[in-house]
């Protein structure tokens, strides 16, 4: 059907959501990620009453190497088979509670699902018993699974609940999805606790289960993880895209679905998600929002244009708006370009019109005859050469460059006469020049697009910024980070319109990361505009953290600014799950636990793209670090410094040895001498220490007969017995009398 030139599809209300998730599912079950391929699994557990997911569960088991996937594809398996056996209890054992129990532990796991039917006759305080008797007995989600399809009533009851909490920490991720699940629907709040060990769950599609029960109690911080973790570095998150759209409801997950249209290579079967998405769930901000980004990348990105048009038909068709749909879009499209002209109006510029030349411009004859040649021989390839050597006119160069391209030669002398061209002002030669070298040789063009797009001429400026961005993304990204710090005005202009051109996420990234290391609020103010054409709840998230490791002016422009991208979402600054979250916690009166809680999920974070090593270089607190640690250097070398200079005074003074006198050696103990490796020349003689003057004094010969008496009496009687202590005389006293 065609409406306002638009085509829309009407067979989208005929497509099968089931259908579209087996399908998608049943494709990443053969993805070479093992990641993608648990994911698929987890998925299909759902669907195991198909006989072509069966078959394909089957076959993949057979081949599956990664020892996670296997386990998980055994235990889907397990529950996928049924038997006929049905069971026959006497009439007085049919009641009895502990005889179901006692027979699930011993029936194989196909036979579970008839046994849950006898389950389901007890009366609900017996069934209570079974359950909780099964998950305290049980050894494999397989024996678990089927016993949580009893009745809400069942279990809601309090003795269940408890031990359904037990499981969240299972080692089976399909069990613990399961009963994640299970607990948001019946009491959310018994997870509370387990949240944070979830969120960061090694299998993502737990941690998806996690962001669903999170969204309940903080719907801002369960849809910033989301984001997140859906374009992390991750590749097989964005692969799995489908589980994410289905986590939260379509209103909280437009941020997903237009970044995914934005990225071009949608896979088939993802495409007819979104559409059905889109058209299932009419909303005007999402239509505004896609509206904003047809008029900014409806040219690069052609399928915009379908995802809008259906977005616009599921308005009128819903009746959320009383007007025709041709209305609706020639009113969202006028106040769109308005809305675009004011945050761009820097970038509005008087664009000057190429004159196209055409070959019959010029009068050169050999260049008129070569454009006659279909087939180009080496002679005439010489003959052009030369012709280019000596042309002029612009007329003339154009035809040759026609010639170049047409006959694609790509040798290196034409490449090098195209390069020269480059420095030429004239658009209608380095427009054409440009067309030719990314052709033949796009290499030899890169060096000079980085010059090329501050050309004068705004033609050739915007040209050779969408061939950069087409054919070097990387390369003009790293330009980016560079050009997007200058306060140069056509420098800055240009890189406005460079992150305009690239991909949103990237741009983002580069902005807050300049918005992060930068006091300039006027650069600030310049790239704000991208964020505001781009409105995303995930950069509302990142604003509100810079700004509260702001301050000044600063933090004031950055809180207005996230308040402006809210206010264009289209939220308020209320949060919606408010009364959920004082109901969940009013369960358990946790409040000052939850608090706490909240604050260690606020400091998950899934974004684990890697940093700029620039950044990190020229940043504020790189630097202070940087001081702070030669400080610390100079004070650690001058204290070991010190200490080594009084160590080697000390080693090198003389030992103070204890004085020996001829007549005393002293009562030091001996060195213990190692014979075996002693030398001659090792044993060195202690030093004598000088005797007093008063040793040499002259004594008078009454003195001499007075000591000699006394030196009699202290001998005693017997030359061989020695004297008493008291009666012994030391010479040093006598001497010094």
């Amino acid at each position: 059907m065609e409406v306002g030139g638009l085509i829309v599809d009407n067979s989208i209300n005929e497509v099968s959501l089931h259908e579209l998730q087996i399908n998608i599912c049943l494709e990443e079950l053969n993805s070479e990620e093992p990641q993608t391929r648990q994911y698929a699994i987890s998925q299909l557990q759902s669907f195991i009453d198909n006989e072509i997911v069966v078959n394909a569960l089957k076959t993949r088991a057979q081949i599956e190497n990664n020892p996670e996937c296997k386990a998980d594809l055994d235990e889907t398996l397990k529950l996928a088979a049924h038997s006929e056996i049905t069971f026959n209890f006497s009439e007085n054992r049919i009641g009895e509670a502990s005889e179901l129990a006692r027979l699930w532990q011993t029936v194989e796991s196909a036979q579970l699902p008839e046994l849950v039917k006898h389950v389901k006759k007890l009366a609900p305080e017996d069934q209570a018993k079974v359950v909780c008797e099964v998950l305290t007995q049980a050894t494999g989600s397989a024996q678990i699974v089927p016993i949580l399809s009893l009745s809400r009533n069942v279990m809601m009851r309090a003795e269940v609940i408890d031990h359904l909490e037990k499981l969240v920490t299972a080692e089976s991720s399909l069990l613990v999805i399961r009963v994640v699940s299970l607990l948001t629907r019946l009491m959310p709040a018994k997870l509370v606790a387990h949240l944070p060990g979830l969120l960061l769950h090694k299998n993502f599609q737990v941690r998806l289960m996690a962001i669903k029960t999170l969204h309940l109690l903080s719907k801002p911080e369960a849809i910033r993880l989301l984001n997140e973790l859906m374009f992390s570095s991750e590749s097989s998150n964005r692969k799995s895209a489908f589980s994410f759209l289905f986590v939260l409801p379509f209103n909280d997950t437009g941020d997903i679905v237009l970044r995914l249209i934005e990225r071009v290579d949608l896979p088939k079967n993802l495409d007819q998600v979104i559409r059905f998405l889109i058209y299932n769930n009419p909303d005007q901000k999402f239509f505004r929002r896609i509206t904003l980004s047809y008029l900014l990348h409806g040219k690069k990105i052609a399928a915009l244009k379908t995802y809008w048009s259906l977005a616009a038909r599921s308005l009128t068709v819903s009746g959320l708006v009383k007007k025709s749909e041709q209305e609706l879009i020639n009113e969202t499209l006028a106040d769109t370009k308005a809305f675009i002209l004011r945050h761009t109006r820097h970038d509005t510029g008087k664009q000057e019109t190429v004159k196209k030349s055409v070959a019959s411009d010029h009068k050169n004859q050999d260049l008129l005859q070569l454009s006659a040649v279909s087939d180009f021989s080496h002679e005439h390839i010489e003959k052009l050469l030369k012709i280019c050597e000596n042309i002029s006119t612009t007329e003339e160069i154009t035809s040759a460059i026609r010639l170049i391209g047409k006959n694609k030669l790509a040798s290196n002398p034409f490449c090098t006469w195209l390069e020269n061209l480059l420095e030429k002002d004239s658009p209608e030669v380095i427009n054409p020049v440009v067309e030719t070298l990314l052709e033949l040789n796009k290499t030899r063009l890169l060096p000079h697009l980085p010059i090329l797009v501050f050309h004068k001429n705004p033609s050739v400026a915007e040209k050779c910024l969408k061939i950069f961005n087409g054919g070097f993304p990387e390369k003009l990204v790293e330009k980016l980070k560079l050009w997007i710090r200058d306060n140069k005005a056509e420098i800055r202009e240009v890189a406005h319109k460079g992150l305009m051109e690239i991909e949103f996420l990237q741009a983002r990234e580069l902005i807050l990361t300049f918005v992060r290391n930068s006091t300039n609020l006027e650069l600030i103010k310049y790239y704000s505009s991208i964020l505001l054409l781009n409105p995303d709840r995930l950069t509302v998230y990142k604003l509100n953290d810079l700004s509260i490791k702001s301050s000044g002016e600063k933090k004031k422009l950055l809180t207005s600014l996230a308040g402006e991208i809210k206010e264009e979402l289209g939220e308020s600054a209320k949060d919606e799950n408010s009364s959920t979250l004082n109901s969940v916690i009013s369960e358990l009166g946790i409040k000052e636990q939850w608090e706490e809680i909240l604050g260690r999920i606020k400091q998950i974070s899934y974004d684990s793209q890697p940093g700029d090593i620039r950044n990190l270089l020229t940043s504020k607190a790189f630097n202070l670090a940087l001081v702070g640690f030669l400080i610390l250097a100079v004070v650690i070398f001058l204290v070991k410094f010190q200490l080594g200079s009084a160590n080697r005074l000390l080693n090198n003074q003389a030992p103070q040895k204890k004085a020996i006198y001829s007549y005393d050696l002293g009562n030091d103990q001996e060195a213990i001498t190692d014979k075996k490796n002693a030398r001659p020349w090792d044993y060195e003689l202690p030093e004598l220490a000088t005797p007093p003057d008063s040793l040499y004094e002259m004594l008078t010969v009454e003195e001499r007969r007075a000591l000699h008496e006394e030196l009699k009496k202290e001998a005693g009687p017997s030359a061989e017995e020695a004297p008493r202590d008291d009666q012994r005389i030391r010479l040093e006293v006598e001497l010094q009398r």
